[in-house]
């Protein structure tokens, strides 16, 4: 068996082995965390071009408060700590919640504790009658997600855990098992099978499972109890950011109008590698991208913007010895990328380019040779919004 075989073998064992969302008793702490900021979302922006959203908000110090309560609105609780857990209470910021809320499980992932509530909701902007699912974890962090409560399977992931997360969503009450069909590395894993958790007096049940972040759920498929499909739901991407798997090397530093920024790599498990963007003034911010060992293209690009300036970055040829971006209605940019060596394969890479640079187009150049390109034809608005 081939070495990426061996690697979907051990996923599809792990698959089996973690599926279920184990309590904080049954769980195995690892201890590990992760407090880098990482890409909150990534885009196909070409073949080659990969768009990873957020991370740099927080150098900014951006960030919104929760609206105050409103008519009509359940009052919000105190803060005072419950055995370690704050009570939770709603954002309501986009959906206004139309009951209260009812925890529906609790469990531990790779060390991390936390709790799955659920509670009705209005959306303010459409009026659409909605459920909210939400994590928790002690101290009051966490986050979650709110569909139409008509919606008969739904999916979303926790940023909780690694290597393995949480994902949960909301299913018919028709529903006797929730199937999610998966897959690693572009093949196919044995599917997973959960049964729901009860609503506790809301219109619909729950689902929720522990997987690897590496595994891709292609879809969630709700099915009655005779095993015929009631419906499905598109499924949730794969997540390769994982912590390093041994030491963290810094190649260079870069200036910028942001400041100087660190670019470091490293190795994580399954064969992933990946590098970090860290501003030398803020050693806790920073952006992080993780790649697959399969499928890579020859020039990678990640984007991303922070106070009216982009940041690309990615990864290159060994040989390559200059990285230019041309783009429209915006001078050229240009960096010199840092070899890694033969453990990675790749030399890295980041440069700033200003708002406004529409549709850029990366080159890796050796000799005054393009070697490998990447292009953005269908990225017409500017990349950076207002800071």
């Amino acid at each position: 068996m081939d070495e990426l075989g061996t690697r979907l073998a051990e996923l599809a064992e792990e698959v089996a082995n973690g599926a279920r969302v184990r309590g904080a008793a049954a769980a195995r702490r690892r201890g590990r965390r992760r407090r880098l900021a990482q890409a909150g979302g990534v885009a196909l922006l070409a073949v080659a071009l990969v768009a990873a959203v957020a991370g740099l908000d927080r150098w900014a110090g951006h960030g919104r408060a929760p609206e105050p309560a409103g008519p009509g609105d359940p009052p919000r609780s105190p803060r005072t700590a419950e055995g370690g857990w704050r009570p939770f209470e709603p954002d309501g910021i986009a959906f206004r919640p139309a009951g209260p809320p009812v925890l529906v499980t609790e469990g531990e992932t790779d060390g991390d504790r936390w709790r799955l509530y659920a509670y009705p909701a209005v959306e303010r902007r459409t009026g659409i009658r909605s459920i909210c699912l939400a994590e928790q974890q002690p101290g009051g962090g966490g986050g979650g997600t709110c569909q139409d409560e008509a919606a008969p399977v739904t999916v979303g992931a926790s940023g909780i855990g690694d290597p393995r997360r949480p994902l949960t969503g909301q299913v018919t009450r028709r529903a006797a098992k929730v199937r999610l069909e998966l897959a690693a590395f572009g093949r196919d894993v044995a599917p997973v099978e959960v049964e729901p958790l009860p609503g506790k007096g809301l219109p619909v049940d729950f689902w929720a499972v522990a997987l690897p972040k590496t595994v891709e759920v292609r879809w969630v498929v709700a099915v009655d109890a005779a095993g015929a499909e009631l419906a499905r739901h598109r499924g949730y991407p794969a997540d390769h950011n994982l912590e390093p798997a041994g030491p963290v090397t810094e190649l260079t530093q870069v200036p910028t109008p942001l400041g100087r920024l660190r670019l470091q790599v490293y190795q994580a498990e399954q064969g992933i590698t990946c590098m970090r963007v860290i501003p030398v003034a803020d050693p806790g911010g920073g952006l992080q991208d993780c790649m697959p060992p399969t499928s890579r293209p020859p020039l990678e690009v990640f984007a991303s913007c922070h106070s009216g300036v982009g940041l690309l970055r990615g990864t290159a040829p060994r040989d390559a010895d200059a990285i230019r971006v041309r783009s429209d209605r915006a001078g050229p940019a240009a960096t010199t990328p840092a070899d890694a060596g033969a453990t990675f394969g790749r030399s890295y890479w980041v440069v700033a380019v200003p708002d406004g640079a529409t549709g850029p187009r990366v080159e890796a150049v050796r000799d005054g040779r393009v070697v490998a390109s990447a292009r953005a034809d269908t990225y017409l608005q500017p990349l950076c919004g207002p800071p």
